[in-house]
């Protein structure tokens, strides 16, 4: 869902208000007989008209501001880039920020069990009953500053809180070099990427500016995926106030989003290292575990991401209730107002 026209999954660009309609439409009748307890409530009407804003407002509760395709220079707006490029070296420049003072952040799925297509498994093997192709998928946030001297802790979401291995040999998570999240799809959600900002992001700039006495003060540049909500900041506790937000114009993270830039050279490594290791690897098949080709979101992943999101309030409110009620008067007064 871009400003422009939107690509619908097997069907060629149609206009902008057509195809809106559209998702609009479909996303009206799935979330009538697919969400039966959400507290919103959708009733099936012949008459139902897709206006902008209805529209708007389930991307409001979705966090869903914009959804971006990646990878797709051709399809990006070099316009808007240039123009964003020129207002934050403006602001760079005004503000005084200086490389340690600038971050992004991206996410990233890791099919952490995926095999390649080209492999030698004997054709035989590949059709035998009951042969699946491992696929088990994980999401990584990333985050690091322009100087490159901060590398802040991942985020990483899983779709298990718990995994076998983990109770086996009784991984304490806390002590992991990850903040360890779940959730069932696995997916980066608003909540979950609040509180990385909060428990990791945050604490790491101050710590790391107090100890290279730096002035207090941040820019974190990022895009526009579904799971950073506009109003951000508004999430911070009181003590990160001092970062800056801004981000990244529709449709041009393939040319502006600096996490997006360094695969060719990832690539290089990973086959000299495997060479060295004396495994048998080349760049195609590595080309093809390391490279995301992110699309638009189908209907069922944006109910998908809803629900997930709808359930992670519940459950907000639900151990604020069992806890206390004081647990839910520490959470920001517009996070209140959402849930």
């Amino acid at each position: 869902m871009s400003d422009g026209s939107i690509e619908l999954a097997g069907e060629e660009q149609i206009p902008r208000r057509d195809s809106r309609d559209i998702k609009a439409k479909a996303l009206y009748a799935e979330l009538g007989s697919k969400i039966p307890c959400t507290s919103i409530k959708y009733e099936v009407h012949a008459d139902f008209k897709a206006s902008k804003g209805w529209f708007e407002n389930f991307k409001r509760r979705s966090g869903i501001h914009s959804v971006t395709r990646h990878g797709e220079g051709a399809s990006s707006d070099a316009k808007a880039a240039e123009t964003f490029t020129a207002e934050v070296e403006k602001l760079v420049v005004t503000e005084c920020y200086l490389p340690q003072q600038v971050f992004n952040c991206d996410e990233t799925g890791l099919f952490w069990k995926k095999m390649p297509k080209r492999t030698y498994i004997t054709a035989e093997a590949n059709t035998m009953p009951g042969h699946k192709p491992k696929k088990d998928r994980l999401t990584l946030l990333l985050c690091a500053n322009a100087s490159g001297d901060l590398k802040v802790k991942p985020l990483l979401v899983y779709h298990s809180e718990n995994p076998r291995a983990f109770k086996k040999h009784k991984v304490q998570k806390s002590q992991l070099n990850v903040l360890w999240k779940s959730n069932t799809k696995a997916w980066v959600t608003r909540l979950l990427f609040v509180e990385w900002m909060n428990e990791a992001f945050g604490p790491a700039v101050k710590k790391y500016l107090s100890e290279k006495k730096l002035p207090l003060r941040a820019l974190l540049v990022m895009d526009n995926a579904p799971a950073h909500p506009p109003s951000l900041k508004d999430h911070l506790l009181d003590e990160f106030k001092f970062i800056e937000v801004r981000f990244l114009p529709p449709n041009t993270t393939p040319l502006l989003q600096p996490m997006d830039q360094q695969e060719p050279p990832i690539i290089d490594v990973i086959v000299s290292l495997g060479k060295t290791l004396g495994l048998e690897v080349n760049e195609p098949i590595i080309q093809e575990l390391v490279e995301e080709k992110d699309q638009e979101l189908t209907t069922n992943e944006l109910i998908d991401l809803h629900r997930e999101q709808h359930q992670e309030v519940e459950e907000v409110i639900s151990s604020g209730e069992e806890e206390d009620e004081n647990s839910l008067r520490s959470l920001p007064s517009d996070q209140i107002r959402e849930i």
